[in-house]
């Protein structure tokens, strides 16, 4: 097996195969440890979005389902009821962003604005939606911005009582969001 191989003189050189520029990375090792190597895109998608970091680590949390919902609470010998204080289904992060009844009338707004035939349930519907978008940044900016109206108003509903004097209330927050972030005032608007 070896024949194929030439010796030369000289001094070994190490090379890092985890990395593309051979150098050894905490990142590359990371990266081997936590997923084999394999890197998921559509994270990396929302890692370079025009997003503030908190909302980034907020998506990257709800996508695993590792928010501090009802039952990922619960979990950790929670007192509190883990279910959703709006329809008492147990409180998910799929189900506060998606499937509770106040997310539920957002998505169909937000999908009847995109031309959708009906309105994502999931994480990963909603990936499957957004598969191949031309414009992907944008959609992205105003999924998250939707995602963390919805988030906000719940902790507002369940730490505080607080319940918006109208559904349409979470649609605004992220409407305004996006304006926000896209560099837009309302004066312009």
């Amino acid at each position: 097996m070896l024949h194929h191989f030439n010796l030369q003189q000289g001094e070994d050189i190490p090379i890092w195969v985890l990395d593309k520029s051979g150098n050894y990375t905490t990142r590359s090792m990371y990266r081997f440890l936590t997923f084999g190597g394999v890197v998921n895109s559509r994270m990396k998608k929302i890692w370079s979005a025009r997003l503030p970091m908190k909302i980034e680590v907020f998506l990257w949390l709800a996508i695993q389902d590792r928010i501090q919902s009802g039952v990922a609470l619960k979990h950790k010998s929670w007192k509190g009821d883990p279910n959703c204080s709006l329809c008492t289904s147990p409180e998910t992060a799929d189900h506060i962003i998606f499937q509770c009844v106040l997310a539920r009338f957002a998505w169909v707004g937000v999908s009847e604005a995109l031309g959708w035939n009906d309105s994502p349930i999931s994480f990963s519907n909603l990936f499957f939606k957004t598969r191949g978008c031309n414009d992907y940044g944008v959609k992205i900016v105003l999924l998250a911005a939707l995602a963390w109206s919805l988030w906000t108003t719940r902790n507002m509903l369940r730490l505080h009582n607080k319940f918006p004097s109208s559904p349409t209330l979470c649609i605004h927050k992220a409407i305004i969001y996006v304006y926000a972030e896209m560099g837009v005032t309302a004066s312009r608007a």
